[in-house]
C-alpha cells in the first residue's frame, strides 16, 4: 500500500546523517544552522521592500554579495564583538517574537504551581490561563557613504581588488563592522525604557527578575572585585542554582583582580602553578562554578563607559537641552540596593542624543549637597521637535570639571519646551564597570539559553544622496533573548583597584 510522504520522510534523513557523525546534540545545532543558511540565501536572492517605518524604497537596491560582506565583517570583528560572535543567531519570522522564559511558570521550591500573570495559577477552569508574553523586534541601523568618483572608477574595473572587492565593498563593509559593534553593545546594555528604539539587552533582562530570595544583582558599590567579595558572589550564584556556564568580565576588572591574587596564583595562561592549580580554575571554583564546564571571557564593552560631558557636538546632532534644572528632595525609599545617594556635593549636566550623535553638554543650574538621605532630580527641557532627540544622557561629578556618564532617560514623545526627569538615587556610580555570569546551555532546537532572535536578512537600503556621494544604510532587525535570567547574575558598579 502506498503511503503519502510526510515531513518526517524528508527531515529524518538529514537528522540521521548528522546524528550518526556528530551526535544528536550537535545534529540539532547543525540542522538549525542549515535552516539559517537557507533562510539567509533566499532573502539575499530577492528584491523586496523591508517592513518597518522609514525603510520604504528598500526594493530599489539589489542585495548582491551581502552574505559574503556580512561574514567578512563578522570575522574582522571577532576579537572586539565577542558577545555577538559568541551567542546563537536564531531566526524569527515576525516583527513580534514570543518571549519564552524557561522559568516563567511552575512556581518555586515548596511553592506549588503558580502562573506568572495569576498567583492562583489560573487553573480554576479546565484550560489554565497562561499569559503568552511577546517582545517586539527592534531595528539597528548603520550608515555608509561611497563617493561617486570612486564608483565611476570601479565601474571601469580599474581598482577592483580580487580579495576585498572595489571601493564600495570596502567602504560599506567598514560601516557594517561598526553596526556589528553597536549590536554587540546593545546585546549587553540595550534598555527599552531609556530608549524606546532599543530592545532590552542581557543586563536589563537579568535586572528585571531580581528579588530578595532570588538575587540576580550584586553591587560592588564602586569597589574592585576582591578575593574577599568572591565568597559573596559565589553565594549569590549558588542560590540561583549554581549552573552558570560563562562568566563575562571587563578587561579592567579581571586585571585588577589578578593584581590582588597571591603571587603563587599569578602565571601565564597554560602554565602549571606550584600550588597544583590553574589561576582560571581557582577563580571558577571561588565563584561556585564547575571547572569542567565554566569558562571566563573578557569583553571590552563591559569596561566603564568613558564618555564625559566635555567636547563639542557631533555633526548633525540634535540641539542641546535649553535648561537643566537640579533639585533635591528627601528619599523615603532608596534605590534597588536598599541604600541612598552617598553624602557629598554633586554637579550634573545633560546632552541630547539623536541618530547623528550627541549635542554639547548643558550644565545644571546649580550644584547640590546631599547628606545621605536625599535623591536628586535632573529636569531636562527639550529644545528640539518631537522625534529628533531619542534620549538624554546625564553626567555627574564631584566637581564641575570631572562629570562622567551616569545614565540616560528617554525623551519619549516630548517636543520643544517639554521636560523629562532623571532621578538619581545613587544606584549607579559613574565610571564603573560590569560583569555578568550567564547560563548558556544548548537547547533541543539547536539554540542556547542566550540568543539573538534575528529577522533575516540583514539588508541595505538607499538613503538620500549627499553632494558627491551615494548613501545607504545597513538594517539589522532582531531582539536579544535570555531564557533563564533567574539563573544569571550581573555584578554592577565595579570600581578600580589601586
Amino acid at each position: 500500500m502506498n503511503m503519502p510522504l510526510t515531513y518526517e520522510d524528508f527531515f529524518k534523513p538529514r537528522a540521521s546523517y548528522w546524528g550518526n557523525r556528530l551526535g544528536d546534540a550537535i545534529a540539532g545545532q547543525k540542522l538549525a544552522q542549515l535552516e539559517l543558511n537557507d533562510t539567509f540565501a533566499k532573502g539575499l536572492n530577492v528584491t523586496g521592500t523591508i517592513p518597518g517605518d522609514g525603510t520604504a524604497g528598500g526594493d530599489a537596491l539589489k542585495q548582491q554579495d551581502l552574505i559574503n560582506m556580512v561574514m567578512n565583517a563578522e570575522l574582522t570583528m571577532q576579537n572586539h564583538a565577542k558577545f555577538w560572535n559568541w551567542i546563537s543567531k536564531v531566526p524569527c519570522y515576525s516583527d513580534i517574537v514570543e518571549l519564552t522564559r524557561l522559568d516563567a511558570y511552575g512556581g518555586f521550591r515548596r511553592g506549588g504551581f503558580m502562573n506568572e500573570a495569576d498567583a492562583d495559577g489560573g487553573i480554576a477552569a479546565t484550560d489554565p490561563t497562561l499569559t503568552r508574553r511577546t517582545t517586539p523586534v527592534k531595528w539597528l541601523g548603520g550608515r555608509y557613504q561611497v563617493f561617486r568618483p570612486a564608483l565611476a572608477i570601479r565601474s571601469l574595473t580599474l581598482n577592483s581588488d580580487p580579495i576585498i572587492g572595489g571601493s564600495e565593498a570596502v567602504s560599506s563593509q567598514a560601516r557594517l563592522q561598526r553596526l556589528i559593534l553597536n549590536a554587540n553593545e546593545m546585546l549587553w546594555f540595550g534598555n527599552n525604557t531609556e530608549n524606546t528604539h532599543e530592545f532590552n539587552g542581557v543586563i536589563k533582562q537579568i535586572q528585571a527578575v531580581h528579588a530578595a530570595n532570588k538575587p540576580t544583582r550584586y553591587n560592588c558599590a564602586g569597589n574592585a572585585i576582591t578575593p574577599e567579595v568572591l565568597e559573596d558572589i559565589q553565594q549569590y550564584l549558588l542560590s540561583n542554582g549554581g549552573v552558570w556556564t560563562d562568566f563575562w568580565w571587563s578587561p579592567k576588572a579581571i586585571a585588577d583582580l589578578s593584581k590582588q591574587l597571591i603571587p603563587a596564583a599569578r602565571s601565564q595562561f597554560g602554565t602549571t602553578i606550584k600550588m597544583g592549580n590553574y589561576a582560571d580554575e581557582m577563580l571558577i571554583q571561588s565563584l561556585g562554578g564547575d571547572p569542567a564546564t565554566a569558562q571566563f571571557h573578557r569583553d571590552l564593552f563591559l569596561d566603564p563607559f568613558t564618555e564625559t560631558d566635555a567636547g563639542s557636538a557631533d555633526s548633525g546632532a540634535p540641539t542641546a537641552p535649553s535648561t537643566v534644572a537640579i533639585t533635591q528632595t528627601t528619599d523615603a525609599v532608596g534605590n534597588a540596593w536598599g541604600t541612598k545617594l552617598a553624602a557629598g556635593t554633586y554637579f550634573y549636566s545633560a546632552k541630547a542624543v539623536g541618530y547623528s550623535g550627541r549635542s554639547v553638554a548643558v550644565a545644571g543650574d546649580t550644584s547640590v549637597t546631599v547628606d545621605g538621605m536625599n535623591k536628586v532630580t535632573v529636569t531636562i527641557t527639550n529644545a528640539t521637535a518631537a522625534g529628533t532627540t531619542a534620549f538624554f544622557e546625564v553626567y555627574r561629578g564631584t566637581t564641575a570639571a570631572n562629570r562622567k556618564y551616569l545614565g540616560r532617560v528617554s525623551s519619549g514623545s516630548t517636543g520643544i519646551g517639554a521636560t523629562v526627569a532623571y532621578v538619581d538615587q545613587g544606584e549607579t556610580i559613574p565610571g564603573s564597570a560590569s560583569a555578568v555570569a550567564v547560563t548558556n546551555m544548548p537547547q533541543a532546537n539547536g539554540a542556547s539559553d542566550v540568543m539573538f532572535r534575528q529577522l533575516y536578512p540583514t539588508t541595505r537600503i538607499v538613503l538620500p544622496n549627499s553632494l558627491m556621494a551615494e548613501n545607504a544604510g545597513w538594517i539589522l532587525g532582531g531582539t536579544a533573548q535570555l531564557l533563564r535570567p533567574t539563573f544569571c547574575l550581573v555584578i554592577e558598579n565595579i570600581g578600580r583597584y589601586s
